[in-house]
């Protein structure tokens, strides 16, 4: 039943979100910042529900790339509902900064994410399902419990 709900909520979340990007663009609206922040939340989601599963094994190449939407949900969500607050503010190239903390985790676990299947599978069955996925070893530059405890600090900052 569990797996019913979660993959109609699933399902609903990526097409409420594709209907706001799609609307906001052909209306010039601020709705695009908040699907945009939706699609990031339904990744993260999918990549979680891979993770719930046991499927991820299936799909290792997901693995550890919901935390790169993840980092990225809330500043949108933050820019929308700037937008929608102060009219006259949108989204510009000073925002750059928001991509920041996505890109440094794409940069530490850049030998993670080249790693072959077969590897990525000896990873996740070791350290990344049941309680042992929120421990963060494949980094080379951070510590284990860095990215996980940042990306929550950085989800408070917005």
């Amino acid at each position: 039943m569990i797996q019913i709900v979660s993959s109609v909520g699933l399902m609903i979340g990526l097409l409420v979100s594709i209907v706001l990007i799609v609307f906001a663009i052909k209306q010039k609206s601020a709705n695009w910042l908040l699907g945009v922040s939706l699609i990031f939340l339904w990744y993260a989601l999918v990549t979680t529900e891979l993770y719930r599963t046991g499927a991820i094994v299936d799909f290792p190449a997901f693995s550890r790339t919901g935390n790169i939407a993840g980092f990225l949900v809330t500043p949108f969500l933050y820019f929308f509902v700037k937008q929608i607050l102060y009219r006259g503010e949108s989204w510009s190239k000073k925002h750059w900064w928001v991509f920041v903390p996505a890109i440094f985790y794409l940069v530490d676990y850049f030998p993670y994410f080249v790693l072959p299947n077969v590897d990525k599978i000896a990873f996740i069955q070791e350290q990344q399902l049941g309680v042992n996925n929120f421990k963060y070893a494949e980094g080379w530059i951070t510590t284990n419990w860095l990215q996980y405890h940042f990306r929550q600090f950085w989800s408070l900052l917005f």
